[in-house]
């Protein structure tokens, strides 16, 4: 019995030590530490998901680097590290297993084309003629054992169409229609995971239009996660008459639309970003409201990923995505990634 009474007492002041004032990120993590640790099982499910709170992370770009310049921006480490792979790249490549050993969750997006190159179509996908390249990866997905998230082929809205196989360096170039990636998605899944059970799979969509979107959802018997990608574009890209959207906003559509439908999964922003124009909007309000939204009125996203590529804009995408695109906007974002909601303890 006093065992039992000094657990209660335990419990009781990790509670108030959440309650308390913070001292940053490291205070944060050490309060979701001891909320947790009154709470019974692990902090984080066999599927990744974080028993309180959500995840954060970010695509900070693939050059050597790029993860340690960027995470000295944030102030922390990341929890989900996001990166893509043509489809006949090998992975995770060594730095990324490197990364992982230091405790970020991989999140690689496989897509069936290979950048600078040819494109694939989702039917022969799924009807077997890529199958030896499927069952390499599931070997080196075997091969790294720890958990990760895998997504194939993000928003495939944008590539819908009769296929034009090897359609070269088209980033935008069609490769089957709704039916034909909801087969390849489950081809994919089915082939890999009796040989690498580790994956999480990820359907990952744009989510501007939720119908049109949801209509290439393969199933929840090869579906681990459902994510999207809000964008607040606020008049750039060739905008010029956006108003000024919150970020809950932005990420609402999708939301309602999965809890319209009756979607149990847990849900990821699996990019998520903001223009910066100061004569629209304030972007470091927009980022320092994320886990307030995430508390409030979307509860049921489990993770948010940022995009904050650092290179050369995409072509004909001329927006001010970065985290620091302004000191202003570098404070927003520091505030959101160090609030407790988004630090939590992983297994």
């Amino acid at each position: 019995m006093r065992f039992l009474r000094l657990l209660a007492v335990a419990a009781l002041a990790g509670t108030i030590l959440v309650a308390g004032p913070g001292q940053g990120a490291g205070a944060t993590r050490l309060r979701a530490t001891l909320r947790l640790s009154a709470l019974p099982g692990p902090p984080v499910s066999d599927r990744l998901v974080p028993r309180e709170g959500a995840w954060w992370g970010s695509y900070p770009g693939q050059a050597p680097g790029d993860v340690e310049a960027r995470e000295a921006v944030y102030g922390r480490r990341v929890d989900i590290l996001h990166r893509y792979h043509d489809w006949d790249d090998a992975w995770p490549t060594p730095e990324e297993q490197g990364y992982a050993a230091g405790g970020r969750i991989l999140f690689e997006g496989w897509e069936n084309r290979v950048f600078g190159g040819a494109t694939s179509c989702w039917a022969d996908i799924a009807a077997g003629a890529f199958d030896a390249a499927i069952d390499a990866q599931a070997r080196r997905l075997a091969a790294f054992g720890e958990r990760l998230f895998v997504g194939f082929m993000h928003e495939p809205e944008d590539n819908a169409g009769p296929c034009q196989p090897g359609a070269v360096n088209d980033a935008k170039a069609d490769m089957g229609s709704a039916e034909d990636f909801r087969a390849a998605f489950r081809h994919v899944v089915e082939r890999v995971r009796p040989v690498a059970p580790n994956v999480v799979w990820v359907f990952s969509v744009m989510g501007h239009d939720p119908a049109a979107s949801w209509a290439f959802y393969p199933g929840d018997d090869v579906v681990g996660w459902v994510a999207w990608d809000p964008y607040h574009w606020a008049n750039c890209a060739g905008r010029a008459r956006d108003r000024w959207r919150g970020f809950a906003e932005v990420a609402q559509g999708m939301y309602a639309h999965l809890d319209a439908v009756g979607s149990t999964k847990p849900r990821m922003l699996g990019e998520y970003g903001s223009h910066d124009d100061p004569a629209l909007g304030d972007k470091a309000q927009w980022l320092r409201d994320v886990p307030s939204a995430l508390r409030t009125t979307l509860p049921k996203v489990k993770a948010v990923v940022y995009f904050d590529r650092l290179a050369t804009p995409v072509p004909g995408d001329p927006c001010a995505w970065l985290a620091d695109s302004s000191p202003e906007a570098s404070a927003g974002f520091a505030a959101a990634v160090s609030d407790s909601w988004l630090n939590q303890p992983h297994n």
